[in-house]
């Protein structure tokens, strides 16, 4: 899996790239979502973890990344005070039946 940070903070970033490890593999820090618009297309991430406390994110700035045609996503917000994350996940399921509509309807997860 390869991850995206994003952190106006260079000391959360580091902390992230150290916590992670070798779970994950880390393509690149950004300092601001705009940096990271520009870089999602090229490096194509699995995930995004954003630091909640950027002032300048606001929630419509995800339309971009989890409606055009490609691969899962998830883009993760982590807020450097508290304990609580949120996860937006983007999910494609092929070959997806009458169920799996019902299921997606009820928030079941795969």
């Amino acid at each position: 899996m390869t991850v995206l940070v994003v952190s106006a903070h260079p000391l959360f970033g580091e902390g992230l790239v150290r916590l992670l490890g070798d779970q994950v593999e880390v393509i690149g820090t950004v300092p601001t979502w705009k940096d990271a618009q520009s870089v999602v297309p090229d490096r194509r991430p699995h995930a995004i973890i954003v630091d909640h406390e950027d002032a300048d994110l606001t929630e419509s700035d995800l339309a971009p990344l989890l409606w055009p045609e490609g691969e899962d996503l998830r883009v993760i917000f982590v807020s450097l005070a508290g304990d609580t994350m949120t996860v937006h996940q983007r999910r494609q399921v092929t070959g997806a039946g009458e169920a799996d509509l019902i299921r997606a309807l009820k928030g079941d997860r795969w």
